[in-house]
């Protein structure tokens, strides 16, 4: 594999990653067992998944849903997606479904 392939495979691997982990920072807020170090230890890796989240929607899922993005993060594109039909929803639920509601401690991460 070349690089120009692998990159953009790494960057989506990364993001994912770091979304599991705010995922789980945000579980343990939600059972009020985030204490402040981890909170000041977790926050860096927030800021770091925003921005590369922010950057995903402009660039990788503007290619994959073949449109320009109308929002800013991937999340709000996929629960857009995922209120329509077609094959950008049957994108958006595979997305939803494998990647992301397993981490989300509500368990639907694009709903709602």
């Amino acid at each position: 594999m070349t690089l120009a392939l692998l990159a953009p495979l790494a960057y989506l691997w990364l993001l994912w990653a770091l979304y599991v982990l705010v995922m789980g920072l945000y579980r343990a807020h939600l059972d009020k067992r985030l204490g402040r170090t981890a909170r000041v230890l977790g926050a860096p890796f927030l800021i770091v998944g925003w921005a590369m989240d922010v950057a995903c929607n402009v660039t990788f899922a503007a290619l994959l849903f073949l449109e320009p993005p109308r929002e800013l993060l991937v999340t709000t594109r996929l629960k857009r997606h995922m209120k329509g039909s077609g094959w950008r929803r049957s994108v958006a639920r595979w997305i939803c479904s494998k990647l992301l509601d397993p981490f989300d401690p509500s368990g639907s991460h694009c709903e709602g």
